[in-house]
């Protein structure tokens, strides 16, 4: 029983939470190997991740308990299944958010403004925005860019949007390469609005975004000229030709399909 609450913090997504380190290290004014910038960081981490992101994750999951029985990877969530009851992952869920919202007032002024944002969003595409062909992507998306952002945000300054829009296109890739996967997967029957899209349609997509890579890089060039060779060969490689990988894709499944 106590394995199923612990599942529901999903450690496997908190591999995004590097993303806000990066911010602080590439964009983040005094951050370094020093106290203060490990106690910022691990209690963005504590705050965000395991207590408010635990939260949307467990309501999330309550939203789609339905769909997710009709999954054959994810049937066997601790909700989906009905081994954690909806009132009490509801409780759970509404106490870590609030809980991880009052911890952010003492990181940073403001922050607590990012975190709402973050729960708006969160709670758009699991009513709204998931129903919705395009939108569901975007706003499966858009919260990546917002994580770098915020690790800047934490130390004082303000990231050029160019990088920005460059995360938010990875993240659009990443997320076209979820559908991809989840369609091979006879993902149609738990997620309607895969039935929406064509894999011809789910490639151009990603071609697309590789074009947009592109271009911000040579609009940019030379600055930040590291950080954009980084992404560009990061989507090349992982966005792009991940289903040449085999094991990339299996890696990939487990993280979202299970």
């Amino acid at each position: 029983m106590i394995k199923d609450y612990f599942k529901l913090i999903k450690f496997k997504y908190h591999l995004s939470f590097i993303l806000v380190i990066l911010g602080a290290f590439f964009f983040g004014e005094g951050f370094g190997i020093n106290y203060f910038s490990f106690k910022n960081i691990l209690l963005t981490y504590i705050s965000f991740n395991l207590l408010m992101y635990t939260g949307l994750y467990t309501l999330n999951d309550i939203f789609d308990k339905e769909d997710d029985s009709k999954h054959p990877g994810k049937k066997n969530r601790p909700i989906a299944s009905g081994r954690i009851k909806v009132k009490k992952a509801l409780i759970i869920a509404i106490i870590l958010i609030v809980i991880g919202l009052l911890i952010s007032i003492f990181i940073k002024k403001y922050l607590i403004l990012l975190y709402l944002l973050f729960i708006i969003i969160n709670l758009f595409y699991s009513k709204i925005g998931k129903k919705i062909k395009y939108i569901e992507i975007i706003t499966n998306s858009i919260t990546h860019p917002l994580r770098f952002f915020m690790g800047a945000f934490i130390f004082n300054l303000i990231i050029p949007y160019p990088t920005l829009i460059t995360i938010f296109i990875i993240a659009i890739g990443l997320s076209t390469d979820r559908r991809i996967i989840e369609k091979k997967d006879k993902g149609e029957k738990s997620r309607r609005v895969l039935k929406k899209y064509s894999q011809k349609e789910l490639g151009i997509i990603l071609n697309m975004g590789f074009i947009i890579l592109l271009l911000i890089f040579w609009i940019n060039y030379p600055n930040y000229k590291n950080f954009y060779i980084t992404t560009t060969i990061f989507y090349i490689m992982v966005v792009l030709l991940f289903l040449e990988y085999k094991e990339l894709e299996t890696i990939f499944k487990k993280i979202w399909l299970k």
